[in-house]
């Protein structure tokens, strides 16, 4: 869960009192929370790729996902904007690298 322990449980109330049923579903949750990362390619596809490789592509993934917004994307995986912006700087640098 990308907030904190609080944030869930106001979140998980709030679907309780919209719930008409004992079942909470999808419509009850933000829908924030609802909208799905694509995820990355997986070993079936035959695409094997290093760590590194992998976080790039979720990094990049996460800042269409936001359309740029950084500070959702930092939200998103759990990291500082600082550590974000250090990522996407690196990211830039070994793509400068290999062209």
């Amino acid at each position: 869960f990308p907030g904190n322990v609080r944030e869930l449980k106001h979140i998980i109330e709030r679907a309780v009192i919209l719930s008409d049923s004992s079942t909470i579903e999808l419509r009850h949750l933000p829908e924030r929370l609802s909208k799905k990362i694509p995820a990355p390619p997986s070993p079936e596809n035959k695409q094997l790729f290093t760590l590194k490789e992998m976080e790039k592509n979720h990094i990049l993934k996460v800042i269409e996902f936001t359309k740029g917004n950084k500070s959702k994307a930092a939200e998103i995986l759990c990291i500082s904007r600082g550590a974000l912006w250090r990522k996407l700087k690196q990211i830039k640098a070994n793509h400068n690298k290999s062209n």
